[in-house]
């Protein structure tokens, strides 16, 4: 551990930033025309002291050094003499680097913290326009005209080169996403807001249980060459910033997804009870209300005696965690529908179910004790309740032998064994997903009408 102490008092002053800055620049060595700056060389006590100057939580040594090494890198990058780069072996080597304008250029960024950046994940063309529908203050959808396409640019042509990047196109269905934080070139250094990729999955895992979305056999728009990762990109104030990757699975996965067109039409039954609103706009309005649950903590209440205010602010904390578990079952639910993995499938289907069952005590409840709680929750008659039990309890004994180490994965099919309907692992996974929808689904508008009243 390095325990040597800042030079950097808590109280810096900007010239003293300024000047540390300068030294960390001093201690930047090239070596093969790289820049490389030890780790150790900010400390957590200089990181702190860069927090107080600036006033925010999210500077430390870990983001400090980041933005550092990212800007420096990007001027050594420009500088076109090889001969200087090879013969360099600090940043005063090469003439065109002015140090001052460099150390002023870290500290306007630093001072941006948190920036504002827009995630977009794209969709891909679905065959249909959505209207641009505000889920939250922060997360849209919708299809990219020209406009946004004229405002986002181009992706860079290294980018396109090294990274098969594509420039976004018109017509594509976007999920948009407005996070604070610092984002380098390379990855999510730090975000103070959710992982934007993390709701991304939960809404996808929300449309699906709702039948928003319908997963398809192939893919909506069929591509030339091998699959590729799945891309999602970062841009600050409409410049691109970075392009970060999924897995192929995931590729291929929303691919397949197509916007049911029923969900945004209005049904006879609507025309005839006159409402003004489509299911689908209505379930994003309800998923409004989960995404931004926290918020019933900040809001106040006034005229209720004190008992009624603690029985208030213990049924919120009760709804808040009522939510995590959608947002978390969301998740997994997500993961299970994109793997093509069968015993990953399992797992995640498993987990997926137990995040929404979300007992604080959940491990001593026992599968017959979980079969029991889903099909009483789901089922509509006698006898599908007993069959739920039924699937249920074999999708927990599978997932068992697997994690347990009781069945290899690579035998998860024994084709020489004659199954049982309801004990086949293909079978059982894909009936168990249609409950995990079910289950989710009702979860998702009980939560809804608990948050009404």
């Amino acid at each position: 551990m390095n325990t040597r102490k800042s030079s950097t008092s808590p109280s810096a002053s900007k010239s003293e930033i300024v000047s540390k800055i300068k030294s960390y620049i001093d201690k930047v060595a090239i070596s093969e025309k790289i820049p490389h700056l030890p780790y150790a060389v900010i400390t957590e006590g200089e990181g702190k002291a860069f927090s107080n100057h600036f006033k925010k939580k999210i500077i430390d040594h870990k983001t400090i050094y980041n933005i550092l090494t990212e800007i420096v890198l990007e001027e050594v990058i420009k500088v076109k003499d090889t001969a200087i780069l090879e013969a360099a072996r600090k940043i005063s080597d090469i003439p065109s680097v002015n140090a001052r304008s460099l150390t002023n250029k870290i500290y306007q960024k630093i001072k941006r913290l948190p920036i504002v950046y827009e995630f977009i994940f794209p969709l891909g063309n679905k065959n249909i326009e959505i209207a641009s529908k505000q889920i939250t203050d922060t997360i849209e959808l919708l299809t990219l005209t020209d406009k946004d396409i004229k405002k986002y640019g181009t992706v860079p042509w290294s980018q396109k080169l090294f990274n098969f990047e594509k420039d976004l196109e018109k017509g594509e269905i976007i999920f948009r996403f407005l996070t604070r934080g610092y984002v380098s070139d390379f990855k999510i250094t730090k975000l103070v807001t959710e992982d934007p990729l993390y709701l991304f999955k939960v809404i996808i895992g929300i449309y699906v249980s709702l039948d928003i979305l319908q997963i398809l056999d192939s893919p909506v728009n069929k591509t030339s060459g091998l699959p590729i990762d799945y891309r999602y990109k970062v841009y600050d104030k409409n410049k691109f910033v970075t392009a970060l990757n999924e897995s192929t699975e995931d590729s291929i996965f929303i691919s397949k997804l197509s916007f049911s067109t029923k969900t945004q039409e209005l049904s006879d039954l609507d025309k005839l009870l006159k409402k003004t609103t489509t299911y689908f706009e209505n379930a994003n309005i309800d998923l409004k209300k989960i995404l931004e649950i926290n918020k019933l903590k900040k809001k106040r209440v006034k005229g209720l005696m004190k008992n009624d205010l603690i029985k208030y602010r213990r049924d919120v904390d009760k709804l808040t965690e009522h939510g995590l578990q959608i947002r978390n079952a969301a998740y997994w639910y997500y993961e299970s529908l994109k793997t093509t993995q069968k015993h990953a499938e399992i797992i995640y289907l498993v987990t997926a179910f137990d995040s929404l069952l979300g007992e604080p005590d959940d491990d001593m409840k026992t599968k017959k004790d979980k079969a029991n709680i889903i099909s009483n929750a789901i089922s509509t008659s006698a006898i599908e309740l007993e069959t739920i039990k039924e699937y249920i309890g074999n999708l927990y004994n599978l997932r068992n032998n697997i994690i347990h180490g009781k069945k290899p994965i690579y035998e998860l099919l024994d084709y020489n064994k004659p199954y049982k309907l309801e004990e086949h692992p293909f079978i059982l996974a894909l009936t168990c997903k249609g409950y995990f929808k079910r289950l989710l689904a009702k979860r998702f508008q009980l939560l809804v009408l608990s948050i009404a009243s």
